[in-house]
């Protein structure tokens, strides 16, 4: 009997020891498997932190972009009135010229139109009395006849030449439009460095 107590125990401790090597192999699968979990949780928590932050990134960016375009449409419409203000000031004093820089401009325009027989010059209002008809006589233009009508542009300033079939516009405010266009870009220039 102690032959099969021995072989008993032997077959026990066999068996004890298979189940503690399973248990061991459970445990060390079990672990591993645990530290698997672990990682791909950790992955996907970088991963997702990773998201947010690009997303977040996205929304600084466009917060920045949204701000640079407003300052710059700030800047420009800043810029335009600073222009808009300058041509204004450029018509006013262009109304206001005195009577010798006035007859200084308008005899240097009607000096260009020599050999044209009988042309009109129609004042506006702000330039009337600066000028008169004995004042044109006066001017030496070769083939050219300038006679000052009685009529005048109301709220205007400088002049217009009429020819028949023809008419040249010096009014202040024309002037300075035309020359706005390419001040303007050499303004914003100047005041953009």
């Amino acid at each position: 009997m102690a032959k099969i107590n021995d072989l008993v125990d032997k077959v026990v401790k066999k068996e004890s020891q298979l189940f503690e090597e399973q248990i061991e192999r459970k445990r060390f699968d079990l672990k591993n498997e645990l530290v698997a979990k672990q990682e791909e949780s950790a992955q996907k928590l970088a991963q997702a932190k990773e998201r947010v932050e690009a997303k977040a990134n996205e929304q600084h960016q466009i917060a920045i972009h949204s701000r640079n375009i407003a300052y710059r449409d700030q800047l420009l419409s800043d810029r335009q009135a600073v222009l808009n203000a300058l041509f204004d000031e450029a018509k006013t004093a262009l109304n206001k010229l005195d009577a010798d820089t006035f007859k200084g401009f308008v005899e240097s325009i009607l000096k260009q139109f020599s050999q044209q027989g009988q042309m009109s010059l129609v004042l506006g209002d702000f330039s009337q009395g600066l000028i008169d008809q004995n004042w044109l006589d006066g001017l030496e233009l070769e083939g050219t006849s300038i006679q000052l009508s009685d009529d005048f542009l109301p709220a205007k300033g400088g002049f217009i030449l009429e020819k028949v079939g023809a008419q040249y516009n010096f009014l202040n405010d024309t002037l300075v439009e035309e020359v706005r266009t390419q001040l303007t870009i050499e303004i914003s220039k100047a005041l953009n460095p």
